[in-house]
């Protein structure tokens, strides 16, 4: 990607997509299209035909179910992720042309400013979320059973699931063949989910930046003091055309959210759905008789899919908050003393603002923080049915 353009700002997250093949196109050579087809065959398709099977095979004890079942919904959600990636690449590069265009470039030293923490909060959270999720399993699910092998002299356990489909001698013979595959189908998990998530938060979050700059060029509509124009129909005019540039930038964000619509519409109804039934099944585990480092896990587990669901529906509510607030904007600039022209391109622009901008998972389910809510509770009251059917 070019480092001038503001897309630059993704270029960490689509250089990991091409080395883990998730950005073939038609302009792809047929050699790194036969490597993104083998990888994601290898790693993911195979990996989850995998859990599939364990799942089916897993003995049908609630404490040893629950386990499995998480990890299972854990990778769904993650095809999802890869899906979104795979069929929306003309939708991304669509966005990344709009990102790019002279509109959202900001046109003065507060509104780059407004860009500069786009950019800084991004890769903060990309890093963050990143971070988090690689420690995590890297020192609960791959450091510690090896530390328990080559220290304890415990036999070695394998990392995710338990692949109850084998038999037990084929399990222990090629037990490290099973342990490295599975490290490397967690680790390419980690890299598709963390991308993904922090890539569509980071569209969300580049459309609330481009709300603030539209509010203040809206409430700061004036002359630039360095032009002297004496004529008042030139003053109106100039006015006018600035009100004009505002009206041409709103168009632009609301294609470029409609965009942003189009590539998460199905991921976020998924996530959603997947995250209330892993979210029960992992406060479940909590109740159980598990090891401490167990406990730590979960934990960490529901506090990662908790962020992963939180994050957008808080940037989804801003967002929706930024869009409304382009009506106060555009009553406190400096309307009385302008041509009845001026206001009425400004009533227009007041009424088209009535109707706030909303992200809607499969036009049905609007991403927020009253759905996160939502989602949560429901969360809990398969809990409780679940606790309570064992008692």
């Amino acid at each position: 990607m070019d480092p001038t353009k503001q897309s630059y700002a993704f270029n960490t997250t689509v250089t990991l997509w091409i080395i883990f093949g998730l950005w073939s196109n038609k302009s792809s050579n047929k050699f790194y299209k036969w490597y993104c087809f083998v990888f994601v065959a290898l790693t993911t398709a195979l990996h989850f035909v995998f859990y599939t099977l364990n799942l089916i095979y897993t003995p049908r004890k609630i404490e040893i179910f629950a386990t499995q079942a998480v990890y299972y919904f854990s990778s769904v959600s993650g095809l999802f992720k890869i899906g979104t990636v795979l069929t929306k690449q003309q939708e991304i590069l669509s966005t990344f042309e709009i990102i790019d265009c002279k509109e959202f470039l900001g046109n003065c030293s507060e509104t780059k400013k407004y860009l500069q923490e786009f950019r800084s909060t991004y890769y903060r959270y990309f890093r963050l979320y990143l971070t988090f999720c690689m420690c995590c399993a890297g020192v609960f699910l791959c450091g510690l059973p090896l530390v328990n092998y080559f220290f304890r002299h415990e036999d070695l356990k394998l990392p995710v699931c338990e692949y109850y489909f084998l038999t037990d001698e084929v399990r222990k013979n090629y037990i490290f063949y099973w342990f490295d595959y599975q490290i490397l189908g967690l680790i390419v998990t980690i890299v598709y989910n963390a991308t993904t998530h922090t890539f569509l938060c980071g569209l969300i979050l580049m459309g609330i930046t481009q709300f603030k700059i539209l509010n203040f060029n809206i409430a700061n509509i004036r002359l630039d003091e360095d032009i002297e124009i004496n004529n008042q129909e030139e003053r109106e005019q100039a006015l006018i055309n600035k009100l004009n540039q505002c009206l041409k930038h709103y168009d632009i964000i609301l294609k470029y959210c409609e965009n942003v619509q189009n590539i998460a519409d199905v991921f976020f109804f998924v996530q959603f759905s997947l995250a209330a039934i892993t979210i029960c099944f992992c406060m479940y585990m909590l109740i159980l008789d598990l090891s401490d480092k167990d406990k730590v896990f979960t934990t960490c587990f529901i506090s990662a899919m908790l962020l992963e669901n939180y994050t957008p529906s808080f940037l989804g509510s801003h967002l929706t908050a930024e869009s409304d607030n382009l009506r106060i904007a555009a009553y406190s600039c400096n309307w009385t003393p302008c041509s009845h022209s001026f206001k009425k391109s400004l009533i227009l622009l007041m009424e088209r603002a009535q109707r706030p901008v909303v992200i809607v998972a499969l036009k049905m389910v609007p991403i927020n923080l009253e759905t996160f809510a939502s989602m949560v509770k429901t969360a809990y009251s398969f809990f409780t049915l679940l606790s309570g059917a064992q008692e």
